[in-house]
């Protein structure tokens, strides 16, 4: 089996996350392999509105309420990872649900409170999951269409087996 990885981008706006998913969408990345979180968040008439985006994407975008951090939308593999996160909550002690689900998707732990504060800060989440391959192809993409410079570098982590 293939070791497993995820990178995170932090963008600033909507219509940088937009332009994320669309660019990876449309180099064939497969969809199961992102995922989005923002603070509940207002578009503008300019951008497309969430449910379009995360609809075509995932089906639904989940809303929850997470300690510390406030009301969240997630979309895509991170909402079952919190959800298992919540099961085996002993092994996350001091985290939240967000960071525990996002160490379930092979972040790191010393990396949680940097994205917590991103998107308490209102900043969106866009998380590439898979295998090592994935991750490299999916920050190849981002940085090919000048995405990457407007948000932190994808960072492989590498997930526990």
């Amino acid at each position: 089996m293939k070791q497993k990885n995820a990178g995170v981008a932090i963008l600033g706006c909507h219509t940088e996350a937009e332009a994320a998913v669309k660019e990876l969408r449309a180099a064939s990345f497969e969809t199961k392999r992102i995922s989005i979180v923002a603070k509940d968040y207002h578009h503008n008439e300019q951008s497309t509105p969430f449910w379009e985006l995360w609809g075509a994407l995932f089906g639904s975008a989940f809303f929850l309420m997470i300690p510390r951090i406030g009301h969240v939308v997630v979309g895509g593999q991170l909402v079952s990872s919190l959800i298992g996160a919540l099961k085996d909550v002993s092994l996350f002690g001091g985290l939240t649900a967000l960071g525990a689900g996002l160490c379930r998707l092979g972040i790191p732990q010393s990396r949680v409170n940097d994205y917590e504060t991103a998107i308490r800060s209102h900043k969106f989440l866009l998380v590439a999951h898979g295998t090592t391959e994935d991750v490299r192809k999916a920050r190849d993409i981002l940085d090919h269409h000048g995405l990457a410079l407007n948000c932190s570098k994808i960072v492989d982590a590498p997930r526990a087996a």
